[in-house]
């Protein structure tokens, strides 16, 4: 499949939202085009894979810029391969020792061991770090994220994929405290270019990051075998305003490209056929090119309404515990249920 065929398919679904949207919710605003992000881009920028588009607080790589340094918690983290990540939050210099214990705690949840902040005020900069950076060090970093007087600058120094996770969190909660998204518009987005392949550390193989099913880009093909890591999909996800509204793919339609996917996952030729026989030989008949995507209306609704929570929006929502009060569910089987479904409960 080409480029332009998953253009095709995105076209159409924005069209639907753009006609939809302002005629159900005239008081909603609506960007179009919708932009196209790059998965990759989109991970270095906001941390998460469904970014909130409405404000700013865009995630900053410092790595190069604190090269130099003399602090520890920096250098020990770029000598493991990690990078220094930053978010600058306007007019915040001023918070609290309270407050920037709250936030610390917060990104600790998210699975890093710590915050440094840098509050650049009128009197000079302070904060966690302060004594350890040089003025060299607070101008350039101030250069970099765009610091003014007031401002207060958030460090995560971690693995990348970890700092940008919790940088991404620590942003959305900024976005909640401060107020930053206009609550009349949906910032809708497609997210593209996806790894095909992601590497599990606990099985020591790749495996696939949406599905085996998907499309790889085509200048990637060369390296499915040599390299799996560099190999993007056609996949791609509807965003707005930090959730996931539809994920879909171009999927693969040719039998000499699927079996080479799931040898890229480790199957040998005899697991194939025993999984996917079918599938394979189904085409050899010459499947058309397809593809789609699976769009979650109820969170679409959820949004134009301005409803918190996704249950507002179901006609027959299920508790938080997952039971379902209409019909009392999950209930008791009784003996008979259970033999009649070959299910045997072992307590």
């Amino acid at each position: 499949m080409s480029f332009v065929e998953r253009d095709d398919v995105l076209a159409m679904v924005e069209g639907l939202i753009t006609a939809l949207v302002p005629a159900v919710t005239p008081h909603k605003r609506i960007i179009a085009p919708f932009p196209k992000l790059a998965y990759q881009d989109v991970m270095e920028r906001y941390g998460i894979d469904k970014p909130d588009l409405r404000f700013g607080l865009e995630l900053i790589d410092l790595t190069d810029v604190v090269q130099g340094t003399e602090f520890k918690v920096f250098t020990e983290t770029m000598a493991n391969g990690g990078a220094i990540k930053a978010i600058c939050v306007p007019g915040c210099a001023a918070y609290s020792r309270k407050q920037i214990d709250e936030l610390t705690e917060f990104v600790k949840g998210q699975g890093v061991k710590g915050l440094v902040t840098l509050a650049y005020t009128a009197e000079g900069v302070k904060g966690s770090a302060a004594k350890f950076l040089k003025e060299a060090e607070f101008a350039a970093i101030a250069n970099r994220v765009g610091a003014q007087t007031g401002d207060l600058v958030c460090i995560v120094a971690a693995q990348r994929s970890a700092a940008n996770k919790a940088l991404g969190l620590l942003r959305l909660e900024f976005r909640d405290r401060l107020n930053l998204a206009p609550a009349d518009l949906l910032a809708f987005a497609w997210v593209v270019d996806f790894p095909m392949f992601e590497w599990d550390e606990d099985d020591n193989k790749w495996t696939f990051a949406h599905h085996p099913f998907t499309m790889p880009k085509e200048e990637d093909l060369p390296y499915l075998e040599s390299d799996p890591g560099r190999v993007f999909s056609n996949a791609y996800d509807m965003v707005c305003n930090g959730y996931e509204l539809a994920s879909g793919s171009i999927r693969i339609h040719r039998r000499e490209l699927q079996a080479q996917i799931f040898k890229a996952l480790g199957y040998d030729t005899e697991e194939m056929e025993h999984r996917f026989g079918h599938m394979l030989d189904a085409f050899d008949y010459g499947a058309p090119p397809h593809g789609g995507m699976a769009p979650g209306i109820d969170r679409l609704v959820m949004l134009m309404a301005d409803e918190p929570n996704i249950r507002e929006v179901l006609s027959f929502p299920k508790t938080a515990s997952g039971s379902d009060l209409m019909f009392d569910a999950p209930a008791e089987i009784d003996a008979k249920q259970l033999r009649e479904l070959h299910i045997k409960l072992e307590l």
